[in-house]
């Protein structure tokens, strides 16, 4: 019987200076899960394995390796599978499953297999307390916890910092020094990026008949659902940049939210772009009463990227109502050649997967498996600790993720990711093109 095993700058700056695209990597390293499985202690007296560390560290030696045959190591999940928004999370429960399922046919973790366990939190936060409250008292010192969706968490990530459980999730509610390990730039990066690129590009891209200024139509849904959008300051750098908020407000998390008024007044306050956080339904809503409206071609629309998934084009009227939404990512995609991308297609899910959360959960499994086996060599299995857990993950700096999905530096007690890149829609789900 398998035994199980305890884890134990300013805006204004920003849009000076443009963000640096995602890292690539000029050398042979990459992720364990896209490498042959590493030698077992038997075996490593004849192979040493060339897996990356979270440093310029050497290599592990034979003599190092553990053998863990036998052993599990438990990865709990906390994911919305409830609530109205649940259907974004299906990509990004395959993708966490796919993976975990990937690493323990390539020989596990040293050996020893990787057992996730997704858990509902329902999109309620006393449910994802209650949850979260659950594994720490089933698992004991605590594990690290991957997160799903934001809503799941802001609920608990005041327990996260105040247990020190180190966990990876959308980094809306990452603190700097926190414990959340970000998947993804703030909210407020993502816009802070969307319109330092838009003002290089105003010319090509405005509306026509705009004028030369950006005038800005902010829509968001509750701080709780999508993460903050902006702050004051934020505001007022840009003001002082001379982009004009003109319109803001803030919708329920319903679709049946009352979106054709939001548009008039919009359209009343002569705004020529409207950027969102609003994700799913939320988003869809918004396309399908801009084309309904017939008013479409009087905005540039933007939106992060992680409103670009399934549950978009469920409720979208057209997917063509899609095109020319500009997206704003630190993820690759399907379309690009990389090895990280060629490798989920050989995946169950992956090939079938036009979703960015599939893409974001998929790498945070790898990522997990790093800093598992960093925390493991660096401490042996038996010390095996939230703490141990933590001080791998910040230990990264500039760290491709599965050979480049994404690129993460926690060093310096940064909690999110750089390297946004822009991305434009086309008509078809999945369309997309690097729009710089």
């Amino acid at each position: 019987m398998l035994k199980p095993i305890v884890l134990a700058g300013s805006f204004f700056a920003l849009l000076l200076f443009a963000c640096s695209p995602a890292a690539t990597s000029t050398t042979s390293t990459i992720s364990p899960i896209v490498q042959p499985a590493k030698p077992s202690a038997a075996a490593a007296t004849e192979t040493a394995t060339n897996a990356p560390t979270a440093t310029e560290t050497a290599s592990p030696t034979p003599e190092n390796i553990p053998d863990l045959s036998g052993e599990t190591i438990i990865l709990p999940a906390l994911c919305d599978q409830s609530s109205l928004l649940a259907s974004s999370n299906t990509a990004r429960i395959q993708a966490m499953e796919d993976v975990s399922n990937a690493i323990n046919a390539q020989g596990g973790i040293f050996g020893a297999q990787l057992d996730l366990r997704v858990m509902d939190s329902e999109g309620k936060p006393e449910e994802a307390q209650r949850a979260l409250a659950r594994i720490v008292r089933e698992l004991g010192e605590g594990p690290l916890v991957l997160i799903c969706d934001p809503q799941t968490e802001a609920a608990i990530s005041g327990m996260l910092n105040e247990d020190e459980i180190p966990a990876l999730g959308p980094a809306d509610f990452a603190e700097r020094d926190g414990f959340i390990f970000g998947l993804d730039a703030s909210r407020q990066e993502h816009l802070g990026y969307f319109l330092e690129n838009l003002f290089a590009h105003w010319s090509e891209r405005k509306p026509e008949g705009a004028s030369s200024e950006i005038r800005l139509a902010l829509i968001s849904w509750p701080e709780e659902f999508a993460g903050p959008l902006t702050s004051e300051e934020f505001l007022a750098d840009l003001e002082d940049l001379g982009i004009q908020v003109v319109f803001q407000a803030e919708l329920p998390t319903d679709p049946d939210a009352n979106i054709f008024d939001v548009i008039y007044r919009i359209r009343d306050a002569n705004a020529n772009v409207i950027y969102s956080n609003l994700r799913g339904f939320g988003l869809a809503g918004l396309l399908n009463a801009l084309n309904a409206l017939g008013l479409r071609g009087r905005f540039v629309v933007g939106t992060p990227a992680s409103g670009y998934g399934t549950q978009l084009f469920e409720y979208l009227a057209d997917p063509a109502y899609a095109e020319r939404l500009y997206l704003t990512s630190t993820w690759a995609w399907w379309a690009e050649e990389n090895v990280g991308i060629q490798f989920l297609n050989t995946l169950e899910n992956g090939a079938d997967a036009h979703d960015w959360g599939y893409i974001q959960m998929a790498g945070a499994v790898g990522l997990a498996q790093h800093a598992l086996e960093d925390a493991i060599l660096e401490g042996r299995f038996q010390a095996l600790s939230p703490e141990a857990v933590a001080g791998a993950l910040e230990g990264l700096e500039d760290y491709p993720v599965m050979s480049g999905l994404f690129t993460v530096d926690y060093s310096g007690g940064s909690r999110s990711l750089n390297g946004l890149r822009t991305w434009v829609a086309g008509t078809a789900p999945g369309e997309l093109a690097i729009s710089e």
